[in-house]
């Protein structure tokens, strides 16, 4: 256990997490700032699935989705690292390498299955069995961070998976094509990898800032793409001149607007409420296809459209309110130079924070705790 986990004083050449170089990490979360941006990666990664049903061609060819997975994290991993090294950054330990390298393995498998998905079956069936993500989540929650979900939050996305699920239902149960039901498994596993780096990011993102701690999980995600495609005999690079902008927008969009903000809030934000509002992307997405593909909306889709946008907000609201950052120590390295890490602050100089005091038990996260 950590010494601010235990109530005892840090120890010298660490600082406390309200002291951390990133800006966006504070005493207390700004849930109005953190939701504004969740609201801008929902829409943001609302608009993948419609970029890669392109990508993938008329017949889709699921492979290719193990490319498409590939380029987006390598470019999100390289624009993220070039603003990671011009600005301030934390010395990561050992086992900070070990979780968030694990989150950038979950989010390729996620990634890969996502994308292998919808060359399989239908972009409203992956898109909304993806949002199955959230019963995992809240599942991981509550037993590795010890963060029970509020009454409000469990409504919510019971709701919203009920709803959820009825929109594609005819597509799970009632098809006959072994294909469109291996993309159904494959969409349901990748709601359970995207459940895995949720949770690590909720342990270990608020003591890394954003840009290094994304840098780093799609790095380590770019790493394991690569080995998947050599094993999988996909092609690295299938594409044309024009595709090659199509995946630029993917990485613009969904990689960095998209999970580059989904990472960045769950330093102010629960992971149910983060996963809950990713909820929403079948019925944005379903409508970016009818607007850009000329894909009308399935019936169900007006049906259960408004209720799993009623489950999310009922999920944010039972969340929010009790949000808690969470609490841990980090050393402070600057990066803007060559220079060596800051040096811990005198015991005889005044701090201009208040003193640490031991997290309440109301969900608080412990990042040290074994």
């Amino acid at each position: 256990m950590s010494a601010l986990a235990s109530g005892a004083t840090p120890e010298p050449g660490t600082l406390p997490i309200t002291q951390s170089p990133d800006p966006a990490v504070g005493a207390a979360p700004d849930t109005r700032r953190a939701g504004v941006l969740l609201a801008v990666a929902v829409l943001a990664v609302s608009t993948s699935a419609v970029i890669a049903t392109w990508l993938l061609g008329d017949p889709p060819e699921p492979r290719l989705g193990i490319s498409v997975a590939l380029w987006r994290c390598a470019g999100g991993a390289t624009v993220l690292a070039l603003v990671a090294l011009r600005s301030r950054r934390v010395r990561l330990d050992a086992r900070q390498w070990r979780w968030i390298t694990a989150s950038g393995v979950f989010l390729a498998v996620h990634f890969a299955l996502f994308h292998a998905a919808l060359g399989l079956t239908s972009v409203a069936a992956v898109t909304t069995l993806v949002t199955l993500s959230p019963v995992f989540v809240a599942i991981g929650a509550r037993v590795f961070l010890h963060e029970p979900p509020s009454r409000m939050t469990v409504l919510g996305v019971g709701i919203t998976v009920v709803a959820g699920v009825a929109l594609t239902a005819s597509d799970v149960l009632g098809t006959t094509s072994p294909t469109a039901l291996a993309g159904d498994l494959m969409a349901l596993a990748a709601a359970a990898a995207v459940a895995g780096t949720l949770l690590v990011g909720r342990r270990h993102r608020a003591a890394v800032p954003a840009a290094q701690y994304s840098a780093v999980v799609f790095g380590a995600a770019t790493i394991t793409l690569v080995v998947v495609a050599l094993l999988a005999d996909a092609p690295l690079a299938p594409w044309s001149g024009r595709q090659w902008w199509a995946v630029a927008a993917m990485v613009a969009g969904p990689q960095l607007l998209g999970h580059f903000l989904l990472q960045t809030v769950l330093s102010d934000l629960p992971p149910t409420l983060v996963a809950t509002a990713v909820l929403a992307e079948p019925v944005i997405g379903s409508l970016l296809a009818w607007w850009l593909l000329g894909q009308l909306p399935p019936t169900g889709l007006l049906l259960s459209g408004p209720v799993v946008l009623l489950g999310v907000a009922l999920a944010a609201r039972g969340t929010t309110r009790d949000a808690a950052p969470v609490t841990t120590t980090t050393t402070a390295v600057d990066a803007a130079g060559p220079g060596p890490a800051h040096s811990p602050p005198s015991s005889s100089a005044p701090s201009s924070s208040p003193p640490s005091s031991p997290p309440s038990s109301g969900g608080t996260a412990r990042l040290h705790d074994e």
